[in-house]
């Protein structure tokens, strides 16, 4: 339906806005026209003529169709590739816009009406007009349109319906082409044709009146002029001719005008087009010779006005002129060189002269380049500041009473030029064009001026202001003028031959509030304009073309609005004031505001470029777009009043209301089920957290009574372990007995173990500690064990194994728990004189793995039983189940699974089952004995080691401490200290570890402190850490008895500082064991010490606090080491204990005194310096802190067994030797 042209022409088209100046050699003030700018690049190359709309559009017609142009895009309506049929022909002669604001416009085949509504064409219906050239067409007052052919006249209505068919052939002379339609003010319809007369269209008789024209004068076209009440025709080799009809009959008056017809332009007498300028009294024409201004003299005659030294040089063909609302005249014409006169009243003039030079500096340079010899130029306001430019520094200030200069601006900008204004502000021209304003007392940087600087980086030379206040620029290819108060701005151009922009290089005010712009040899004198008025002709923007992904879409006289698709990408709202004079001056702005469903939102306002006229919406979102526009002058000032535009952007189907409504819908049974779930969830988390709760109840409740179960077991075991040793006082009845008491008691105490064991590994506490062992012989011990209970119920119990030893690492401890749970169940659940097997075997498919077998031929499982024998709780409804808990194979299956090995079972029903576990062999073999030496059990139920170290004699030392017993159970504290007593202990007693604390604080003599951990008001855990942590009784050992026997709580115990950790029920010799244990290794370590030449204190320690005391204490005595009279007394004040409290506990620590203490530390010192130095005897002494080489004599010899003559002597063995004998000493304590 129509092309686009780009904006290149377009903005040169209207480049003539920004060009206001006056070009004339000793002007008058009467000079109407300012300006007469070429205009260039229009489509096409030729232009038949221009014609604005109602709404302020400029229409061309041209060969290659109809323009629309708002002053930045053109829009060409023809028949191309896209749209072959729009119009017939693309050749467009005549434009005219009716009453609806329809555009009639005709062509070489037929005239066509454009609907501004749509902008669709159509066609005129009249049969006789459709294939036929249109001469000429007009669009009365009334709605009507009159066209014409080369053959008749048509009358249409305003639906382009033929009224009226007039025949214009046989009519005057000869048939000619009728060239022009003319409406006056009355209303009266005028036709001129080329047959030398005048037409006047009667109403009444429905047809044309002929005035027939005297001098054989040829019309071509007619214009009224009301103010001298006559008619001006143009006509072809006559000039103009005044026109004077008689309304009521068919006379006229004419009159030639020789001024129209002078010899001296050639072509001057053959018009083209007229335009009456009633303002100005000027009569405008166009003819083959070019545009002649005529004035309308007191006579009503014209006179011919010089303008030749404005218009465009050379001899162009124009065919018609027009005028747009603001008094513009725009000339088309051929080759591209249609133009616009524009309409100013103030402009540039030039006058002969000298150049002035205003500039008085050179006081000021002088006195600053005494300091800055570069300095270029240089300003000083009122207050004393001065501002100078110089070629290293820049733009720089000093301040009044200050020498230091402060550059102003960055250091790619050079300042060319600077103006001081009336109220001190500094105007600041530079090199790349910039300009800024900056005041001292107000700005803290330069503000750059956008409006006055050169957009195209050229040089700024000078800068002034005028009486006005206004702010002058000067550059070479322009002048600029800009009103600080109303922000108002103009750019002056010249194109005129006598006047080279580029020959001008300074600026002066002159008189009157005017400027002269200085050359070498003359001077242009410029008026101010006054921006203030310009607010009364400020144009209202508006929004001409919306383009919808390319899409064109004409915006309709008086709409506001728009539907946008749901598809829409990229929306251009093209906008514009319909000046197209002044299109690359004026400066939109918009602000976007968008309402929604969830409320609206706004932008700032934008300002858009100068010159630019596009607002580009991307990918908007549904709702309703509120554009809001406005826009300056030429001048650059705001227009208050602004435009609305409303954008609807429909909804995708998935925006509709019917989609967020089952989006609302989807979104609500989501959160309904959402909810429902978190309710289950929650409902589900409470039920597990309340099957927990209540397992961990039971769990509590099961290891509460399995330690409460503890301490009667050991009352049970104790005496019957001491009647049992008193076997010779027995009878083999009561013997029996008592062993049975025995089995069924360590059976009880075993179920116990079970069940804690049970316990932490629900809780995921349990670990495993493997050893290499020959599981052979381990199975052997586990098989003899059983062999009593067999031979009662007359079982036959089988052990079957490899000949050889197979090692494999396990936790002894757990494994003996697999096979008792598998052997105790196999002996329940089988029959007298049934069998049972255990075998030992290697998979023949995998020979890292070995596999115990536990078959019996007993009462066997249910098949449906199998898959669920192992799991927690687990009991088979057999008819022949002998009961349990549920947990013993589940317990089977977890400690085999923490070997890294399987569990599972095979069975038939009636005939027996077999379960069988298998873990990992160890590839290289090693000794049980060495195994077992060099794995420490932390659970303290070595029982080997406990037998052993029972039976080694206790007698030979005389070490009888005294022990504290702490245990809240009256039965077995009486028990335990009674066979203390009988061990030869002095023992003291306490319920619970209040009372023990208490007693220890008053009694620290203590040497031993046995005590139970689960005790009210201070449990075992508590003691321990009071006892380690405190100074006084830190030394004493701590033996812990306790039912907790996890390894965590033995860990725990360890960590509160305790010396050994025995769980309940033990053996009495155990804990004879260990405490003969501690009280030998506590002997050995002092005598080592107490020997041996080392100098280290800390391995007599067993906790951090005796660790630090004994250190501070062989520090001080180290300080004071040549001190002879250093003694006890000053050792305790230093220490900051008495002289009884030092001694306890240097004694508990070390076995020694506390004079011993320091006599030792002085010889072991003295030993050192014996072996690494060569000082004499007597010297070391001295050093040492002894008061005679005798007396130190005396001590060495005692303390190690030689003189010190011998002991350096012997000090010289080899290092090795020493060495290995240090060594073997060490082992020996250790073993």
């Amino acid at each position: 339906m129509f092309a686009s042209f780009s904006n290149r022409w377009t903005r040169a088209l209207w480049v003539s806005v920004c060009m206001l100046m006056s070009i004339c050699c000793k002007a008058q003030e009467k000079d109407i026209v300012t300006y007469i700018p070429s205009i260039k690049n229009i489509p096409w190359g030729s232009v038949a003529m221009f014609f604005f709309d109602s709404e302020g559009y400029l229409w061309y017609s041209t060969e290659e169709g109809l323009c629309r142009d708002n002053g930045y895009q053109t829009d060409a309506f023809c028949a191309n590739e896209q749209n072959p049929k729009l119009i017939r022909s693309n050749y467009v002669m005549d434009i005219a816009e009716d009453g609806k604001g329809h555009i009639w416009f005709s062509t070489s085949q037929g005239a066509y009406m454009l609907d501004k509504k749509d902008y669709s064409i159509h066609s005129i219906a009249v049969e006789e007009t459709q294939r036929v050239p249109i001469q000429s067409l007009i669009a009365l007052t009334d709605g009507t349109i009159w066209l014409s052919t080369s053959t008749a006249l048509f009358h249409l209505d305003a639906d382009g319906q033929q009224k009226q068919r007039i025949d214009v052939r046989g009519r005057g002379k000869s048939p000619k082409f009728v060239n022009a339609f003319m409406e006056d003010s009355q209303h009266t319809l005028w036709l001129a044709q080329s047959n030398g007369c005048m037409w006047r269209y009667d109403i009444n008789k429905k047809d044309f009146i002929p005035y027939v024209m005297q001098e054989d004068v040829d019309p071509q076209c007619m214009v009224e002029d009301v103010d001298h009440g006559c008619y001006w025709i143009g006509s072809w080799g006559k000039g103009i001719v005044k026109f004077i009809p008689n309304m009521v009959g068919n006379r006229a008056t004419t009159e030639l005008q020789p001024a129209t017809m002078s010899l001296e332009f050639d072509g001057m007498d053959k018009v083209m087009d007229i335009e009456l300028d009633s303002h100005a009294n000027i009569l405008w024409v166009v003819t083959t010779g070019g545009v002649f201004a005529y004035e309308i003299d007191a006579d009503n005659n014209l006179r011919l006005s010089s303008i030749s030294d404005r218009l465009p040089k050379g001899k162009y063909y124009y065919t018609n002129i027009t005028s747009d609302k603001h008094g513009n005249l725009w000339v088309s014409g051929a080759s591209r060189h249609s133009f616009m006169l524009p309409r100013y009243q103030n402009g540039i003039r030039k006058y002969a002269g000298h150049k002035v030079l205003t500039h008085d500096e050179d006081n000021l340079l002088e006195t600053i380049r005494q300091k800055h010899p570069d300095v270029l130029r240089a300003v000083q306001d009122r207050q004393g500041n001065i501002f100078f430019q110089s070629r290293q520094k820049g733009l720089c200030m000093i301040r009044r009473g200050d020498t230091k200069a402060v550059p102003l601006l960055q250091e790619y900008e050079t300042c060319s030029t600077m103006s001081l204004l009336s109220d001190g502000t500094l105007i600041i021209g530079t090199s790349i064009g910039r300009v800024y304003t900056y005041n001292c007392i107000i700005d803290k940087a330069p503000r750059y001026i956008a409006a006055v600087s050169n957009a195209n980086g050229k040089r700024i030379l000078d800068i002034r202001q005028d009486g006005k206040g206004h702010v002058w620029v000067l550059t070479r290819d322009n002048v600029k003028e800009w009103d600080r108060t109303t922000q108002g701005h103009r750019t002056l151009y010249c194109n005129h031959p006598m006047i080279r922009m580029d020959h001008f290089t300074q600026l002066m005010s002159a008189p009157g509030d005017s400027i002269c712009i200085l050359e070498e040899n003359s001077y242009c004198h410029i008026s101010p304009t006054d921006f203030s008025a310009s607010h009364k002709s400020l144009a209202k923007p508006c929004v001409s073309t919306i383009v919808i992904d390319g899409q064109k879409h004409f915006v309709r006289p008086g709409q506001s609005d728009m539907d946008i698709d749901s598809k829409a990408n990229v929306v251009e709202l093209h906008l514009t004031t319909l000046q197209q004079h002044l299109a690359e001056q004026v400066q939109f702005a918009y602000r976007l505001t968008r309402k929604s469903l969830f409320g609206s939102s706004s932008t700032d306002w934008v300002e858009l470029p100068i010159g630019s006229n596009i607002i580009v919406l991307t990918s908007p979102a549904k709702g309703d777009y509120t554009v809001e526009v406005r826009a300056t002058n030429g001048q650059g000032i705001w227009n208050v009043e602004h435009e609305v535009f409303r954008l609807h952007r429909l909804p995708a189907w998935w925006e509709s209301g019917w989609a967020y409504m089952l989006y609302l819908l989807l979104t609500l049974s989501v959160i309904i089920e959402i909810f429902k779930q978190y309710s289950k969830h929650v409902q589900r988390k409470r039920m597990t957290q309340m099957e927990e709760q209540l397992t961990e109840l039971k769990f509590r409740f099961f290891t509460n009574v399995s330690h409460e179960l503890r301490t009667p077991l050991t009352l049970i075991l104790v005496p019957v372990e001491q009647m049992l040793a008193s076997a010779s006082s027995l009878s083999g009845r009561d013997r029996n007995r008592l062993e049975s008491i025995q089995r069924n008691a360590l059976e009880l105490q075993q179920l116990i173990n079970q069940l804690l064991d049970f316990r932490r590994m629900e809780l995921g506490a349990e670990h495993i500690s493997p050893r290499n062992a020959d599981m052979v012989q381990f199975l052997s011990a586990a098989v003899e064990t059983f062999q009593p209970l067999a031979q009662r119920k007359h079982i036959e119990l089988c052990y079957i194994h490899p000949k050889k030893a197979l090692y494999a690492a396990f936790d002894h401890e757990k494994m003996h728990r697999i096979v008792w749970n598998l052997l105790s169940n196999a002996m329940k659940f089988t029959p007298e004189e049934g069998h049972v097997w255990l075998e030992l075997q290697i998979k023949p498919e995998d020979n890292n793995r070995l596999t115990v077998h536990v078959k019996d031929d007993g009462v066997g499982i249910k098949a449906n039983d199998v898959p669920y024998i192992f799991d927690r709780y687990f009991q088979s409804d057999n008819i022949n189940s002998k009961g349990g808990s549920g947990i013993g194979l589940h317990m089977v299956r977890e400690l085999v699974r923490l070997h890294g090995g399987d569990v599972g079972v095979e069975s038939q029903e009636g005939k027996g089952s077999d379960f069988w576990f298998e873990i990992p062999l160890v590839c290289e073999q090693h000794s049980i004995n060495e195994d077992s030496a060099a794995q420490t059990s932390i659970s303290g139920h070595g029982a080997e080691d406990d037998s052993v170290a029972a039976q080694e004699e206790t007698s030979n030392t005389s070490i009888t401490p005294s022990i504290l017993l702490v245990e809240d159970n009256l039965e077995l504290r009486l028990l335990i200290a009674e066979q203390l007593r009988d061990e030869g202990f002095d023992v003291n007693e306490a319920s619970n570890g209040q009372e023990a604390w208490e007693q220890l604080s008053a009694q620290p003599d203590t040497e031993l402190v046995i005590s139970d951990v689960m005790m009210p008001l201070m449990d075992g855990f508590e003691l321990c850490r009071r006892i380690k942590g405190t100074e006084n009784v830190s030394h004493i050992p701590v033996i812990l008895l306790t039912a907790k026997t996890s390894d965590e709580d033995q860990l725990e115990g360890y960590k509160m500082g305790a010396d050994c950790y025995l769980t309940k029920p033990f053996s009495p010799a155990v804990l004879l064991n260990r405490i003969r244990h501690l009280q030998e290794q506590r002997r050995v370590t002092m005598q080592h010490f107490q020997h041996d030449d080392s100098k280290e204190v800390a391995q007599l320690t067993y906790s951090p606090i005796d660790e630090e005391i004994i250190t501070r204490a062989k520090k001080l005595v180290e300080e004071h080491l040549a001190d002879k009279n250093y003694n006890v007394d000053q050792f305790s004040s230093d220490m900051c204990a008495s002289r009884m409290t030092l001694y306890r506990k240097i004694h508990s620590i070390t076995g020694l005194s506390p004079s011993d203490f320091i006599i030792t530390i002085r010889l072991k010192h003295a030993a050192h310096l014996l072996s690494t130095t060569s000082l004499s005897a007597s010297a070391i002494s001295e050093r040492t802190g002894f008061s005679s080489p005798s007396y130190f004599t005396k001590h060495f010899k005692k303390f190690f067994g030689v003189l010190p003559k011998e002991y350096r002597v012997k000090s010289n063995l080899p290092l090795d030797s020493g060495k290995a004998a240090r060594q073997s000493h060490c082992d020996i304590i250790a073993d």
